[in-house]
């Protein structure tokens, strides 16, 4: 039994971690894992990976306890009671190998934001700004441990769409297109995410802004981190953004917007041309062309440098005392860092078990905008969609639809319908209602950009004609609003029974501003419920080569090419002034009853 305790003691004293210069702790238990080795990248609007190689003498490590969990590493710097914390989520273990009772396993760990790469949706967002959609999308799944340091205004999109992409890449982009950046601060328990536009967000390193400067081979040991390379580099970038786009709702305005920089080397005038540039006023497009210059220059001054600086972190600033390379009391911004620590040796195989940590960095002038490059590719829509149509047009002629991607089915958005023909108060209107199923294409498969081309039918809205015709029938049929009729256009091309049928549910109006000419080939047959009426303001001739009837009842006028019979129970001829009956061959007036010829004077002969 004693052996048994010496033993836990010694090998508690072999993993204590509290007087090294690096600890790892997690949800196992102090101690439980001890870290042997560490690598670590990390950089503004990156997601940091810190690799561990860890040690146990436990035989059965639960990893399911702790796969997802936040663990942290803590490295001890120069600066006396100054340790940085590298807190991250465990997303990968890995056995690696033992050493007589010792098991060593490899972690992964990344920042939380890191799981929205795990993700993916599609989403509609309308009416809010870049940062008000972050915040949605951060709050959606959950992470609260995040502040937004921005200084900028951002305007309203209408409509912001993420289309099957993860929660990270959807709100890269947008970062990255609006000119916002991140980086990540860690403390003793955990890391938050903050989001930044300008220099302002920026504070002074851990343990104070000031890193020793000391060449390699000079022995100056201070109480402070040191840097002992220091190597700045230029690079030829375009000096010129021009973006441009059009509005629909202003198509006529000039929304071309430019930013250029001030050109000091030879070519540095190079521009950079691009449409659409997404924005739909000329200042918010000059700031976006602002946004994509200052991300191509801030690659420009760059400065590479090695040291033991632990508290280099990136998001901070600097600055150089000692004999520095450069200017001394210039800030800079922290922009990437490399960590590389060793650990005490727990291998009979490992050569030295001595500890020890060196890293390298990248800096750039405070002074210098830092923007991240625009790497995250907008999804494209290569094909037309469909979608249904849920509210009637408004009245940019636009109609509300909802897609089938959309499965809250609470989203929609007004998207415009591509016409015939669409000229200025004329043109063709076709407007799919309520129900209807309708073909969605994108603007350069945009998104963003969707536009109605057509509709279809589906085993709800069937087609108006019987199977069995559809190969010979063509034409338009609608609905009145209420359901209750309809008006149609069809045509028949049966062989034999070739048809063109017109109905008007109510009213048929027309207007011929001049001729109108018609020709038929056999019978005409006209039957009208009630009256008609006729205004002839010149001539009304009708010809007809064999006969011309007019019936009403028992009364009839008939007209051939050799007489004229008119027919009635009573005729009544009546005229104002003078009425005149001639005949150039013979004439007769006859009736079956008494004969009255009456007048003021009676001429016969």
């Amino acid at each position: 039994m004693a052996d048994v305790m010496e033993r836990g003691q010694a090998v508690a004293q072999i993993f204590g971690q509290d007087t090294r210069m690096g600890s790892f702790t997690s949800s196992l238990g102090k101690d439980k894992l001890v870290v042997t080795r560490f690598e670590g990248s990390e950089g503004l609007s990156e997601l940091f990976e810190y690799r561990l190689e860890v040690v146990s003498d436990d035989n059965q490590v639960d990893f399911d306890k702790i796969l997802g969990t936040k663990c942290r590493l803590e490295i001890q710097s120069h600066h006396e009671g100054v340790k940085r914390s590298f807190n991250g989520v465990l997303v990968e273990t890995q056995w690696i190998g033992r050493d007589q009772d010792l098991r060593y396993y490899r972690l992964v760990l990344r920042p939380w934001l890191w799981l929205l790469t795990r993700t993916t949706n599609c989403k509609i967002y309308s009416h809010m700004t870049v940062p008000e959609i972050i915040s949605q999308v951060l709050n959606n799944r959950g992470f609260i441990q995040f502040e937004q340091r921005l200084t900028e205004s951002y305007p309203q999109l209408e409509y912001c769409v993420q289309y099957r992409e993860s929660d990270f890449a959807f709100i890269s982009r947008l970062m990255e297109e609006y000119g916002i950046y991140y980086y990540f601060e860690h403390n003793e328990s955990d890391h938050k995410l903050v989001m930044a536009d300008a220099s302002a967000a920026h504070e002074p390193k851990l343990g104070g802004a000031a890193l020793e400067f000391a060449a390699v081979g000079l022995d100056n040991i201070t109480a402070k981190d040191r840097l002992n390379e220091w190597a700045e580099g230029r690079r030829l970038r375009s000096g010129k953004v021009t973006l441009d786009d059009y509005d629909y709702h202003k198509p006529s305005t000039d929304l071309m917007a430019e930013k250029a920089a001030s050109a000091r080397y030879q070519h540095g005038d190079l521009e950079l041309y691009d449409y659409p540039g997404r924005y739909t006023e000329k200042g918010d497009g000059t700031t976006l062309a602002n946004v994509r210059l200052e991300a191509e220059q801030a690659i420009d001054k760059r400065v590479i440098a090695g040291g033991d600086a632990v508290t280099c972190c990136p998001g901070f600033t600097m600055t150089l005392d000692g004999n520095p390379p450069a200017s001394k009391g210039t800030k800079y911004l922290i922009v990437r860092a490399h960590h590389l620590f060793r650990g005490q040796a727990y291998r009979s195989t490992d050569a030295s078990g001595e500890e020890g940590y060196s890293g390298s960095y990248e800096f750039q002038p405070l002074d210098i905008a830092f923007r991240a490059p625009a790497v995250t590719a907008k999804p494209v829509i290569h094909g037309p969609q469909t979608a249904v149509v849920v509210s009637d047009v408004d009245d940019q002629c636009r109609i509300e639809v909802q897609f089938f991607w959309d499965r809250d089915k609470s989203q929609s958005r007004y998207v415009r319908i591509a016409q015939n023909w669409a000229g200025n108060g004329w043109g063709d209107v076709k407007i799919p209602r309520i129900g209807m199923e309708v073909v969605v294409n994108y603007i350069e498969g945009d998104p963003d950009h969707p536009l109605v081309t057509g509709s279809v039918y589906n085993a709800e809205n069937v087609a108006p004609y019987v199977k069995d015709k559809l190969n010979a029938v063509s034409g338009t049929k609608t609905q009145t609003l209420d359901g209750s009729g309809y008006n149609e256009l069809i045509m028949d091309d049966t062989a034999g029974n070739e048809l063109i049928r017109f109905h008007a549910q109510n009213d048929l109006e027309g207007k011929v501003e001049n001729d109108e000419r018609r020709e038929i080939g056999q019978n005409v047959e006209v039957k009208i419920g009630n009256s008609r009426n006729e205004t002839i303001m010149s001539t009304w001739t009708v010809k007809a080569h064999q006969k011309i009837e007019f019936i009403v009842g028992n009364s009839t006028f008939t007209m051939t090419p050799v007489g004229i019979q008119l027919k009635s129970t009573f005729i009544t001829l009546e005229a104002d002034a003078v009425m005149s009956l001639k005949s150039n061959g013979l004439g007769q007036v006859s009736a079956a009853a008494p004969l009255t010829v009456q007048g003021a004077l009676v001429f016969i002969n």
